[in-house]
């Protein structure tokens, strides 16, 4: 038996994630008539072979709620520790290609999430063959939002771009500007020559990690200014961090990163 600490949040009858003393994540019911901040006694299942998903879960779980794409393209911690890699397959070709490749050939293509230890914890699959401006990837974010089409679309003359993860027509996280009305009678103002600066001058967030109505994260890019790839709120090393303190929408975000990742490769 292990004790188990009702999550603020969490109320009766709903399911909560707990990680069990070697590692694994499971989904619990709480109790009837507890509330947050209470105990309970868990019965801890057999224990059995730890799988890349569940050794993936709990190296996030205390990733310290925070992780990084570096400049190697590998996927951090807080701490700086590797937790994972995003490599693509094309053509039979594994890894990261130096060469955008056309969508006209890229059929076949997949993203597959590997742990330092080789182990594949996910494979992605595209729904369809890659239109001009759209990835579509599908497969697993993890244990607590299942199957997901990660989503990264630009519209025509790049009006605007869909940055989201769906579970068949239910929005399963969206990726999303914070509002910034400044923005158009600056750029207005200054007969559009600061348009090259408004970037700069938004040091906030890049993209609210929305789950429903919900802000649950937050995503931000380096500065376009900084040449040295960083700025005064990320490593020097990081090229984007996703925070959030919960760790399943940290590993849906790897999801959505291939994605975003994969639309720069081919378009």
């Amino acid at each position: 038996m292990m004790q188990v600490t009702v999550p603020p949040g969490a109320a009766a009858g709903q399911m909560m994630q707990v990680q069990l003393p070697a590692g694994q994540l499971v989904q619990v019911r709480v109790p009837a008539g507890l509330q947050p901040g209470q105990i309970f006694q868990m019965q801890v299942p057999a224990a059995g072979p730890v799988t890349a998903e569940q050794a993936l879960a709990a190296s996030i779980a205390a990733a310290g709620g925070e992780l990084h794409l570096s400049k190697e393209q590998t996927i951090l911690n807080a701490a700086g520790t590797v937790i994972a890699t995003i490599e693509f397959r094309m053509g039979g070709g594994v890894g990261w290609p130096i060469v955008p490749i056309s969508a006209a050939g890229s059929a076949g293509i997949s993203a597959s999430i590997v742990l330092p230890d080789g182990r594949i914890a996910a494979t992605l699959l595209p729904k369809q063959r890659p239109a001009p401006g759209r990835i579509l990837l599908c497969g697993s974010a993890g244990d607590s939002f299942g199957e997901v089409e990660a989503r990264y679309a630009v519209g025509p003359l790049s009006l605007y771009i869909t940055r989201d993860l769906r579970a068949g027509d239910q929005h399963v996280l969206s990726f999303v500007e914070p509002s910034r009305p400044w923005v158009w009678p600056f750029v207005i103002g200054t007969c559009c020559l600061g348009a090259a600066c408004v970037h700069c001058i938004a040091t906030g967030p890049t993209f609210y990690v929305l789950k429903g109505k919900e802000r649950v994260g937050e995503v931000k890019h380096p500065l376009p200014c900084s040449c040295d790839g960083g700025d005064d709120l990320l490593p020097r090393w990081s090229m984007q961090r996703v925070k959030s303190n919960d760790p399943a929408v940290l590993r849906a975000w790897l999801n959505y990163l291939a994605a975003e990742t994969l639309h720069g490769l081919l378009f």
